[in-house]
């Protein structure tokens, strides 16, 4: 009988993987911009307006009106304080429906979380932002891009991730209230007007914040990022203003602190060009691992996992013309399956040595803004551990595509060769992998396209009733709270039984990724016939 009837439209390709498809809301304005910094400035702060956005509330931002003239977009700090729900927010134009777009998630009740935002505006200098949750927020503006059909002051110059400073290799953390000058030479020119940098904090001893400045200037009383947990890694991307090639960082609570430089913007002393301007687009997602079809080139809803590169076309077939020399991205990093982080740059281009955004636990839900070169191939996202990937662009800079040098990465899958055990109905079983019925009709199976034992999402485990020996021929008598162990690779998982169903086949092959980590035991339904499935699902209890 056969049982993988699915296995032809789940369709994934390993090597490499590509979206091709423009998402037809994602238009680009024609107008292009000049980026502007500003010393950092507090737009609004709800713990003192008693404002707090209630779940699925709004709160509208304005522009002082000496800054409105121009204004095409506005690059902010958005900071959720003491959120009482988990959730997210989402900024976009005041004039403009929401999108199905984030730019900061809040992952626990009470942690305060920050991430930069690159928002565009109305043309009356408005923007809204939306909670998903209940929270306080607070906004901080940092630069707008004004209109500008060429520039000296205010391109943008992208850098493949680049480390400047990192003091665990120093051995020289920061203690609380330290104020350390760090040298961004010879990275960043001294005609650079402001600079993007990648701040990444670690090895926190207690909860609290970092903010940089331009070096040699008075800390302004805003923060860039945000500690909520001891011990946690947190990164969020910073655009400063500069002034020569040093930029100043405090610490509130101390810690080893890393600094990647992204890029810089020009000032009056360059050329004038059309090259390294802005262009604002509507807040779109591109990228969604979580789900099927257009916004995952993994399709059915499969989750990166350890060590694999996703490659995200954004030209010529995605949201940006043929001509774009680096693109905006939020990227969110969802179900991480423990520490780890994910990259983000210039497909075909070297793998950098530094993270774009970062997991300090099993399960958390993170985002940081990128400013990333490209490609003609678009953009490769990696995964250090298994997680699923989000990426929604706001913008795009004009110019010329970086060069490829490598050709795509090849991902593989991982191999089980494993053990499963129910001693209620007595079921002893070694488990190989596949996808194919005559991986099946060898013995019983993990469908290699889900999720690995002790994994978050779910692991599918298929097996015969009747031929090929009938190892699950009594898996129908399982009930809720019968214990079922796999081992693999040297490791025991215990799931415990929560119940039974009957579905049709293609329900049950394809990877549903709820949060948790889950395991179901699939096989032909009713015995003899394979018209339906029958499905055993178990839950991760050690």
């Amino acid at each position: 009988m056969s049982m993988l009837t699915a296995a032809a439209v789940v369709g994934v390709a390993l090597a490499p993987t590509f979206l091709h498809s423009r998402p037809a809301e994602a238009t680009p304005s024609p107008t292009t911009s000049r980026f502007i910094a500003l010393n950092p400035t507090r737009l609004l702060d709800t713990r003192n307006t008693h404002d707090a956005l209630r779940a699925g509330g709004t709160i509208e931002v304005a522009l002082d009106a000496s800054l409105i003239a121009g204004v095409t977009a506005v690059v902010v700090n958005l900071t959720a304080a003491s959120p009482t729900d988990v959730g997210f927010l989402t900024a976009y134009p005041s004039d403009s429906v929401r999108p199905q777009s984030s730019n900061l998630n809040m992952g626990r009740v009470g942690q305060t979380v920050a991430n930069l935002a690159t928002v565009p505006v109305d043309g009356r200098g408005r923007f809204t932002i939306f909670s998903s949750g209940a929270t306080e927020v607070v906004v901080d503006l940092f630069g707008v891009y004004t209109a500008a059909s060429s520039a000296t002051a205010g391109r943008l110059i992208p850098i493949s991730p680049t480390r400047a400073y990192d003091s665990r290799s120093l051995k020289n953390a920061l203690v609380a209230n330290e104020r350390r000058t760090i040298s961004l030479a010879p990275i960043v020119p001294r005609n650079a007007s402001a600079v993007i940098l990648n701040l990444t904090a670690t090895t926190t001893p207690a909860a609290g914040f970092f903010t940089v400045w331009s070096g040699g200037g008075a800390r302004p009383n805003t923060s860039n990022l945000n500690i909520a947990t001891a011990g946690d890694t947190v990164a969020n991307q910073v655009i400063v203003p500069v002034y020569g090639s040093d930029v100043e960082v405090y610490s509130q609570s101390g810690g080893d602190v890393i600094v990647d430089v992204d890029g810089y913007f020009t000032d009056d002393t360059a050329p004038s060009s059309t090259e390294g301007l802005f262009v604002p687009v509507t807040p779109t997602r591109l990228l969604d691992t979580r789900s099927a079809g257009l916004l995952n080139p993994l399709e059915d809803r499969l989750k990166p996992r350890k060590n694999w590169t996703i490659e995200l076309s954004v030209l010529r077939n995605g949201p940006l013309p043929a001509r774009a020399a680096a693109v905006v991205l939020n990227t969110t990093l969802v179900d991480s399956e423990g520490p780890g982080f994910a990259s983000v740059w210039a497909a075909g281009t070297a793998t950098p040595a530094a993270s774009s955004v970062n997991a300090s636990y099993r399960g958390q839900t993170i985002a940081n803004h990128v400013i990333t070169p490209v490609s003609y191939r678009g953009v490769s996202l990696y995964a250090s551990v298994p997680m699923h990937l989000l990426a929604d662009v706001s913008g795009w800079f004009t110019g010329s595509p970086v060069p490829t040098k490598f050709a795509p990465v090849t991902n593989v899958l991982p191999v089980m060769k494993g053990h499963l055990s129910a001693p209620s109905i007595g079921l002893e079983t070694s488990i190989g992998d596949g996808l194919e019925d005559a991986d099946l009709d060898r013995g019983p199976l993990h469908w290699s396209l889900s999720s690995m034992p002790g994994e978050l999402g779910t692991m599918n485990l298929l097996g015969h009733r009747t031929s090929h020996g009938g190892p699950f021929l009594r898996i129908g008598e399982l009930r809720p709270g019968d214990v079922l162990t796999v081992d693999n690779a040297g490791s025991t998982f215990a799931y415990r039984v929560t119940g039974t169903q009957v579905a049709i086949p293609d329900d049950v092959l394809a990877m549903v990724d709820n949060g948790t980590a889950n395991l179901n035991l699939i096989a032909c339904h009713p015995i003899g016939s394979t018209a339906l499935r029958l499905v055993v699902h178990a839950e991760l209890v050690s």
